[in-house]
C-alpha cells in the first residue's frame, strides 16, 4: 500500500506556471532554460525535479545555490562562477621556444558557451587559435563546435631516426 501511495504521489505531474532565475550576475536566464531544457507549460513531477536539480546542479559555469517547485512556480537560484582565466603558454625545448597567452572564457556573453582565444609567438612565427563551443546553440540537444588554428611547421618536434627508441629522463 506504502508503495502505491509512493508510485501515485511520484507520477502526479504539476505544470509550471512561471520560471524564475535568480542570482545570476552574468548567465542569462533563456541560456540556463535552454540547457536545462525546461519550459514555461511543461508537466513535472516530483522524480522529473529531482533529476532536473542533478543536472542544474553538474554545470561547472555557476554554482546551484537552490532549485525549487512550489505552487506551479520553478525558482532556481545561482550563482555564477569566475568564468575568464587567463592561461600563460609558455615552452622551451633545446632552442625552440614559444610564449604566448591564452583566455579560457566558459560562459561566454552570459551563453554558457565557451570561447578560447590564444595567441603565441615562436622561433618560426606566430600561431593562433581560435576555438568556440555551445552544447545547444540550435536546439537544447544539438550544438555547435569550431575550431581555428595555425601551427607554424617548428611547433611539432620531429626527432632524428636516430633517436626513436631514447628516452629522457
Amino acid at each position: 500500500l506504502i508503495f502505491l501511495i509512493f508510485l501515485t504521489l511520484e507520477a502526479q505531474a504539476s505544470p509550471i506556471k512561471d520560471i524564475q532565475v535568480v542570482g545570476q550576475t552574468k548567465t542569462k536566464a533563456w541560456a540556463l532554460l535552454r540547457r536545462l531544457n525546461i519550459n514555461v507549460g511543461d508537466d513535472l513531477t516530483a522524480l522529473e525535479l529531482e533529476d532536473l536539480k542533478a543536472r542544474a546542479s553538474q554545470n561547472p559555469q555557476y554554482i546551484l545555490k537552490s532549485l525549487t517547485f512550489e505552487r506551479g512556480i520553478l525558482k532556481i537560484e545561482i550563482e555564477d562562477k569566475w568564468s575568464i582565466v587567463p592561461v600563460p603558454l609558455l615552452t622551451q625545448s633545446g632552442d625552440y621556444y614559444m610564449r604566448g597567452l591564452g583566455l579560457y572564457e566558459n560562459n561566454f556573453l552570459g551563453r554558457l558557451e565557451t570561447l578560447v582565444p590564444a595567441v603565441a609567438w615562436t622561433n618560426a612565427g606566430l600561431n593562433y587559435l581560435l576555438l568556440y563551443n555551445s552544447e545547444n546553440f540550435f536546439t537544447p540537444n544539438i550544438g555547435i563546435s569550431s575550431l581555428i588554428v595555425r601551427i607554424n611547421t617548428l611547433s611539432h618536434f620531429y626527432r632524428q631516426a636516430t633517436e626513436r627508441f631514447h628516452f629522457e629522463t
